[in-house]
């Protein structure tokens, strides 16, 4: 299993990228833009898959820094219309302590310890084990 993170646009390393996987787990955050780029991702990955007659597995998405506002709402339940509820493999909270967890140089489970964020991020690996 290895992770490759790339840009969000499908420039040629985020193609380059695409082409040598065989599945990918997007990452989006709760903006309008987000469902635009996964409209997008969707669109490239068939496009590769008309070019190069295979394309990665799209196994879900991943909502991160999500807020308690109706935007956050709104764009959560659009993409889970986009791509089914199922495919959203997680959703991370925009909190606090993931900002100085970052500042820190700290891994967020352990810098988070008994958070809403901490179970979070446990809960999301827990999906994407469940989706390999």
């Amino acid at each position: 299993l290895i992770f490759i993170d790339t840009p969000t646009s499908l420039r040629p390393l985020t193609k380059a990228a695409l082409i040598a996987s065989d599945a990918v787990i997007a990452v989006a955050d709760p903006s309008p833009f987000a469902v635009i780029g996964l409209i997008q991702l969707a669109q490239g990955l068939s496009s590769l898959k008309e070019k190069f007659g295979s394309s990665p597995t799209l196994l879900g998405v991943v909502v991160n820094m999500v807020e308690r506002t109706k935007v956050s709402e709104e764009v959560l339940e659009t993409v889970s219309n986009l791509i089914g509820r199922e495919r959203v493999l997680g959703v991370i909270p925009k909190t606090v302590k993931a900002r100085q967890a970052i500042l820190y140089r700290k891994p967020i489970h352990k810098f988070a310890s008994g958070t809403p964020l901490q179970e979070a991020i446990f809960n999301l690996a827990e999906r994407i084990k469940e989706v390999l």
